[in-house]
């Protein structure tokens, strides 16, 4: 995702001068168009959750999350195993699929994790999933 902001960035630089409004042809592209796409761009990949740790508590009967974003530096989600509902299929990409587990608290999704985010490989979420199943 770094890469793909990166060269926005770097295609945004090679196109702004041959795009900006001049006298011979008037495309609207400004430094403001520019401006804001580059600003979404950045909220978007530093809003995302970088998980740090999922542990099962089986003492007190909870699933807890760690992670932090951009704008908190640490976050902590517990769910219940009571309250646990959770989904784990293929969807369908260009790239041929991704697997991807969901999980919702009292019919609110909470947390969503996709193969290949952060590291997470398809035999990572297997073991979680499998986890999950025993916890039922």
């Amino acid at each position: 995702m770094i890469l793909i902001v990166i060269s926005f960035f770097a295609l945004a630089e090679l196109l702004y001068p041959i795009l900006k409004p001049n006298k011979s042809h008037s495309i609207p592209f400004t430094n403001g168009f520019f401006f804001v796409i580059s600003s979404l761009m950045i909220v978007y990949v530093f809003s995302r959750k970088i998980y740090q740790l999922i542990e099962i508590d089986y003492e007190n009967k909870k699933l807890k999350f760690e992670y932090i974003t951009l704008f908190k530096n640490h976050c902590e989600k517990n769910i219940s195993f009571e309250e646990l509902e959770y989904e784990y299929k293929k969807i369908a990409s260009r790239s041929g699929g991704k697997w991807t587990l969901k999980i919702w608290q009292n019919n609110k999704k909470v947390f969503c994790l996709e193969e290949r985010d952060f590291g997470f490989e398809k035999e990572k979420l297997d073991l979680l999933v499998e986890k999950l199943k025993e916890l039922e």
